[in-house]
């Protein structure tokens, strides 16, 4: 089975808790870590913003992408 990484970004330490969990409650990832803050620099509406964020890499089947990316958004 290959695996993937993906990374994510959020604007808050706990949304990003809420993401892990219900990803590790749902076992599409075995592992969820959350790193940060850290200072992200990125292009938005035209001109280079920066905020703080906390980044949460996952480790998952190449198989559960499909379902790995509407459960992020529930």
């Amino acid at each position: 089975m290959t695996n993937i990484l993906v990374f994510m970004a959020t604007g808050k330490k706990r949304e990003t808790q809420k993401i892990a969990q219900n990803l590790l409650d749902k076992r599409l990832v075995a592992c969820a870590n959350i790193y940060g803050p850290v200072e992200s620099h990125f292009w938005w509406q035209n001109k280079i913003e920066k905020a703080g964020e906390f980044l949460a890499p996952r480790f998952s089947p190449y198989q559960l992408l499909r379902v790995f990316n509407l459960t992020w958004n529930d």
